[in-house]
């Protein structure tokens, strides 16, 4: 049988996401793009380096789900 998250599980990971966002978003706000490495954003977010790529693959992928969240709510203030 294969194995299903919990909620709690889910839950836990989806916050430690959401953690290494504003983590990335307070880097790029303070020291830009070249700043904003994976192992700043692991450290702002109080977690080691890999465990940032068992939720984003790359430093272009947190990027681009950066700006996306970024935009997002811009447009929804809008």
């Amino acid at each position: 049988m294969p194995y299903r998250r919990t909620p709690a599980v889910q839950a836990r990971l989806d916050g430690r996401r959401d953690a290494l966002l504003d983590a990335a978003r307070a880097l790029l706000a303070d020291e830009g793009y070249a700043g904003c490495t994976v192992a700043a954003v692991a450290a702002r977010a109080r977690i080691a380096t890999g465990s940032v790529y068992r939720h984003f693959p790359s430093k272009s992928v947190l990027a681009v789900e950066l700006f996306r969240s970024v935009v997002t709510a811009e447009v929804d203030a809008v």
